[in-house]
């Protein structure tokens, strides 16, 4: 089981353009210089992304309402802590299922011997040779074969 969880993810992004034109002049066609007619664009992009805004702006939040970060900060811890708790709880599930699995394999294989044992003593050769021959091919097969790795 995959116990996988997504966190809140904050994305900001802050962009700030800063256009300086050529000073105004005779709009006549071919009247102006190239270098008269570009125009000088500065762009300034900053990015961020966490499960927490950026420090800056969370001062901000703190200046709009005064215990805005500590309770942020508190969501977040008990996020967190939930998350924790989650995986946690599926491996021990996990954990579960495997201890029942084993045993209920350890369970098959022990019958399938006393009922092998059972059949040979009342002198039922061929049954007690399937009975073994089957409790060991699937044993051996179980072996070889593995856990299959689950697609992702």
């Amino acid at each position: 089981m995959n116990a996988k969880r997504k966190q809140r993810s904050h994305r900001q992004t802050q962009s700030q353009v800063t256009v300086r034109e050529a000073p105004p002049q005779a709009v006549l066609p071919g009247t102006m210089s190239p270098q008269q007619r570009v125009n000088q664009v500065v762009a300034q992009h900053a990015s961020f992304e966490g499960p927490l805004p950026h420090p800056d702006i969370f001062r901000q939040y703190g200046e709009i309402i005064p215990n805005a970060p500590e309770r942020m900060l508190a969501v977040f811890e008990a996020d967190s802590q939930h998350a924790r708790e989650i995986q946690m709880a599926a491996l021990n599930a996990q954990k579960g299922d495997n201890r029942r699995i084993h045993w209920m394999a350890w369970s098959l294989v022990m019958t399938g011997f006393i009922l092998s044992g059972i059949f040979a003593w009342a002198d039922k050769d061929i049954l007690s040779g399937a009975i073994l021959t089957t409790t060991i091919g699937a044993i051996g097969y179980s072996f070889l074969k593995g856990e299959k790795k689950p697609k992702e």
